[in-house]
């Protein structure tokens, strides 16, 4: 599997990130990126559950072709059914690369 050298990071999607971005990105916008993504055949996206309202945002795209890499909080040491971690957390990413 070839990731590429590049991922695109979503921190400023939802929240005020950087010098410009006040508000975070609109649906719209975020979907364009994807669409200059794909075209471009980068696939590769990096977010993390601490970015809030993130996870929304990035469940109103179309990301079958995509690989989501994410960061999760620490998981607890006596967790016995990880699946069940990550639904209490409402993570539902497809094709996602976890690094705990």
């Amino acid at each position: 599997m070839n990731l590429g050298k590049f991922s695109l990071g979503t921190a400023n999607f939802a929240k005020a990130y950087g010098v410009e971005n006040r508000n975070g990105f609109s649906n719209v916008k975020i979907k364009k990126i994807f669409k200059i993504l794909k075209k471009n055949k980068l696939r590769t996206i990096d977010t993390a559950f601490s970015y809030k309202g993130v996870e929304k945002k990035l469940g109103n795209q179309n990301l079958s072709s995509f690989y989501i890499y994410t960061k999760v909080p620490k998981m607890p040491k006596k967790c016995k059914n990880i699946k069940k971690w990550f639904i209490d957390f409402r993570i539902y990413f497809v094709n996602c690369f976890c690094i705990i």
